[in-house]
């Protein structure tokens, strides 16, 4: 989960807020450069296993892509 989070870092405010209910949380840490750490909370790890699906879908259509070309 973490490794694909900074890649959607401009929009995870509003991603990370569904319907009021929280599903990630945001660290702040005040090192120079700044630096953003976003994390699932309890309610978010519920999306565990559509995220999981997702990969799982995403790597196969990859290598079918590659496959093609």
């Amino acid at each position: 989960m973490a490794s694909f989070l900074p890649a959607i870092a401009p929009t995870a405010p509003s991603f990370l807020n569904v319907s009021n209910k929280p599903v990630g949380k945001t660290n702040r840490f005040r090192y120079t450069p700044i630096s953003v750490q976003y994390e699932l909370t309890e309610h978010g790890n519920t999306l565990q296993t559509i995220i999981s699906n997702l990969t799982d879908w995403g790597i196969g259509h990859r290598q079918t892509i590659i496959k093609r070309q």
